[in-house]
């Protein structure tokens, strides 16, 4: 993917000449702080077209309400300061910088880097060695260490475990918009009845990258979710997909998957201006 060169230069200059103890060389600098100065730059670039914008009114541009108890303030503007960074498109130093108006990520920007555990000089340390990023997949990292596997070997083990080919038992409960049913006809006019929302479209990307089979119950609404744990617990189900609860007596009895895409959900309340006093 290609980056901002000239900035990046830039930004290395002016690192330099006011923190030269700090610089660790530019084969050494951490790819997410080329993330975070682009979100900074990005930040500056949209006040500045902002201000640019209401110098011409009689309030000024980052007028902050509430500022007496920090957890309580709100810029006034904050609508239009989003649309133009939803708007602010450029190349910075760790590719293309774009927002829309339906994701709080950044377009392409998921950036994932895989560390390999060596030991150097008599201490372990965390050398980079892949990096998965939105187009160009898992690639070797740009210093092209070499990836030590277990017992000091530079060949990859096999025969580990994989569930390609093998057969889960998977429950899902009705619960929109996590899972729902559709009725679709197909071309002789026959109508089935056709899973469809998060889980499903989750299920069918992991299906595809790890190769298992999926046999999928459906459960009725009123499925108790102590229930579903249960079933889990007592091998009825391999695997339990849906909006279950994290409860600390059901991390006793199965383990829940870290959670995947945060920014998914999310709760919608009133502003704050249009309140009752």
């Amino acid at each position: 993917e290609p980056t901002n060169t000239t900035l990046l230069n830039a930004a290395y200059d002016v690192w330099q000449q006011y923190e030269p103890e700090t610089f660790p060389g530019t084969e050494n600098v951490n790819a997410y702080a080329l993330f975070t100065f682009d979100a900074t730059w990005l930040l500056i670039r949209s006040l500045e077209q902002l201000c640019s914008i209401t110098n011409n009114h009689s309030s000024p541009c980052l007028s902050i309400v509430n500022d007496s108890f920090c957890f309580n303030r709100r810029l006034l503007d904050s609508s239009s300061l989003f649309d133009i960074i939803n708007n602010n498109t450029f190349l910075g130093v760790s590719g293309l910088v774009q927002f829309s108006a339906n994701s709080t990520d950044r377009v392409s920007g998921i950036y994932y880097i895989v560390k390999n555990i060596q030991s150097l000089s008599n201490e372990l340390n965390y050398v980079p060695v892949l990096v998965w990023s939105s187009s160009d997949a898992w690639t070797p990292h740009s210093q092209q260490n070499t990836i030590i596997w277990p017992g000091q070997s530079l060949v990859a083990p096999t025969g580990y475990a994989t569930i390609a080919g093998v057969t889960l038992r998977i429950a899902v409960i009705e619960a929109p918009p996590f899972t729902m049913t559709q009725q679709v006809a197909d071309t002789n006019g026959i109508i089935t009845t056709k899973l469809v929302g998060y889980i499903p479209d989750l299920l069918a990307i992991l299906q595809t990258n790890m190769g298992f089979i999926p046999n999928i119950t459906l459960l009725p609404s009123n499925q108790s979710y102590d229930g579903l744990i249960d079933d889990v617990a007592n091998n009825v189900y391999d695997m339990v997909a849906g909006d279950v609860t994290i409860l600390a007596e059901r991390r006793e009895q199965v383990s829940f998957t870290d959670s995947i895409y945060d920014n998914s959900l999310r709760i919608i309340v009133r502003n704050t201006a249009s309140a009752s006093p």
